[in-house]
């Protein structure tokens, strides 16, 4: 799967909010609600049932994908990213310097937000802090200009590094793999092997 990577060049998005998130979130009816009372366009992908969801978004106005869209389509198009937190669609924003905000739900995703928000770019929303606090903390992720050149450095900073093609690096593992197991093979049928058949 590709990753938009942030370049010099890229200037900055007008503001837009990518939303990709799941029927198991809390709280999702009253989140949704608050998100098309902002200022802002918003696209959307929603996991599991919540159609009627999507559907109130989408006669709001906004864009709502049926299929998870490829993020390295969609990210150059946003300036913002709300999630549950996962790690691919956090590495995705980072790479991407957009700010994200993170709904974290388990271990995993609450690592994944600690280490965004150790860098600055990221915020998480509370979903059970009730509609007037989730509407203040979307609209103070969206025009934390901060928080935007945090996401914006810090991509740069990631873009510069030189680092070797992820796929040829899995390959050459696999080819290790093969072969360590090719040669444990080879010892287990000698060590198995009749001690005649050894000298034959």
């Amino acid at each position: 799967t590709e990753i938009y990577t942030l370049s010099l060049h890229d200037a900055l998005p007008i503001s837009r909010l990518f939303v990709y998130l799941g029927g198991e979130v809390p709280h999702l009816d009253t989140l949704v609600q608050n998100l098309s009372q902002l200022d802002i366009g918003i696209e959307a992908y929603f996991r599991g049932e919540a159609e009627p969801l999507a559907r109130f978004l989408s006669l709001g106005g906004h864009r709502v994908h049926e299929t998870p869209p490829p993020l390295a389509d969609v990210l150059p198009a946003v300036s913002h990213v709300l999630s549950a937190g996962g790690a691919f669609t956090a590495h995705a924003a980072l790479a991407a310097g957009r700010p994200l905000m993170g709904i974290a739900l388990h271990g995993e995703a609450d690592m994944n937000m600690e280490m965004m928000a150790r860098l600055g770019v990221a915020s998480r929303l509370d979903v059970w802090a009730g509609s007037s606090a989730i509407r203040g903390a979307l609209a103070s992720f969206v025009q934390d200009h901060s928080l935007i050149q945090r996401a914006r450095a810090s991509a740069l900073t990631l873009a510069k590094r030189s680092q070797a093609q992820g796929l040829a690096a899995v390959a050459e593992a696999v080819r290790n793999c093969a072969a360590t197991s090719s040669d444990v093979g080879a010892e287990r049928r000698l060590d198995s092997a009749p001690v005649g058949e050894l000298h034959e």
